[in-house]
């Protein structure tokens, strides 16, 4: 569900505008703070590959949304729909051979954050590291599988009314799936190879896109590029 807030009174007011599909499962229960078993229970508890509502906001206040399950991306506005795009891909099967490997893809995860190898994330004392990946690996054994792959991971619109899509590509975090753009009408225009330009972090007017890069020291900036003519108005 896609929910507009009202900001304008004392008490904030939501307004659902988007009731998507997404699929059955039970309610998890309320989490204490600190509660680190029933804590990786519902990490574990969702399917790994369940399709996501994926969406975002056009430029005068249409939603470009899906379910991810399929490629078809609504427009709406005001429960109006206004176009619908979509692209001729079908979901993959989840094999036995993809679900260890996204297991081992989830440990790999897990470690990285236990050592503190990402920045920001304090690493663990070893016994409470060891602790904390036995009951990662002890879930993530008894975890299950959506049966297919969610087809869109990500859509992402621009100031000029063009639509991105990220494809799902087969891993869990940090994938670079192929990206599909549609111009504002909803015709597609074209698709960027996995080796080609990323999904920007940012959008800018007269076809600015945005991303956050690293040095070799790792030292964090942000570089802005413009994209050809065909991509922008």
């Amino acid at each position: 569900m896609i929910e507009v807030l009202d900001l304008s009174g004392d008490v904030v007011a939501g307004e659902s505008v988007v009731e998507a599909w997404r699929p059955p499962r039970p309610e998890s229960a309320e989490i204490e703070p600190g509660d680190l078993e029933n804590m990786l229970s519902a990490v574990t508890e969702a399917p790994i590959f369940e399709p996501e509502l994926v969406w975002d906001v056009l430029p005068g206040g249409a939603i470009a949304y899906a379910d991810s399950s399929t490629y078809t991306i609504r427009i709406v506005r005001d429960g109006a729909l206004l176009n619908t795009l979509s692209r001729p891909i079908t979901p993959q099967p989840v094999t036995p051979a993809l679900e260890a490997e996204a297991r081992e893809e989830v440990l790999r995860q897990a470690d990285s954050y236990i050592a503190g190898e990402d920045p920001g994330i304090p690493g663990l004392d070893m016994a409470a590291a060891l602790q904390v990946r036995a009951a990662i690996r002890e879930d993530f054994e008894h975890t299950t599988f959506y049966p297919e792959l969610p087809v869109i991971a990500e859509i992402r619109t621009t100031p000029d009314g063009f639509v991105w899509v990220r494809r799902q590509d087969p891993v869990i975090v940090g994938n670079d799936g192929l990206i599909d753009v549609f111009d504002p009408e909803g015709s597609y225009v074209g698709t960027f190879p996995r080796d080609g330009l990323r999904m920007p972090g940012a959008f800018g007017p007269d076809g600015l896109v945005a991303y956050w890069e690293t040095d070799d020291m790792d030292i964090p900036s942000i570089v802005v590029y413009r994209l050809p003519a065909n991509l922008r108005r």
